[in-house]
């Protein structure tokens, strides 16, 4: 059983249709097919129908993180204070203790999204995990 999307058809035409030049997405059942491996399968190519609403991965994590942290204006402003008590012409106090509350606030920022995004993952997990009918002929 072979399906075809007629947004593609109207998209290409009904002309482009039986052009072989340009191949149209069509879509076959996997029900003839499910005792086939995964490699085997004709619709391996397409992707599938889970939710992901997770921002992060692992290895993306930090620079991620710190790529939005450092869109806030505050963030950036305490960085610029760290950097500027480390002249010493211009300095106040130690910089070390400069660094401490811009690290304590990314730190803290950082646990919290990843903390949100560990629980969209977990939603994710359960929402798609659900048992759902098939419908078959």
């Amino acid at each position: 059983m072979t399906w075809t999307n007629p947004l593609t058809l109207l998209r290409h035409g009904w002309t482009r249709h039986w052009d072989s030049d340009r191949p149209i997405r069509t879509v076959v059942s996997n029900l003839p097919f499910e005792d086939l491996k995964k490699r085997e399968q004709p619709n391996r190519r397409y992707e599938g129908n889970a939710i992901k609403t997770n921002k992060y991965r692992l290895w993306s994590f930090i620079p991620m993180n710190l790529f939005e942290q450092f869109h806030r204006m505050a963030n950036i402003y305490f960085v610029g204070l760290a950097i500027l008590n480390f002249v010493p012409v211009v300095n106040a106090f130690q910089p070390e203790v400069a660094l401490i509350p811009i690290c304590v606030i990314l730190a803290l920022t950082a646990v919290k999204d990843g903390w949100e995004d560990f629980r969209r993952y977990q939603t994710d997990q359960q929402l798609n995990n659900m048992p759902c009918f098939i419908f078959s002929r």
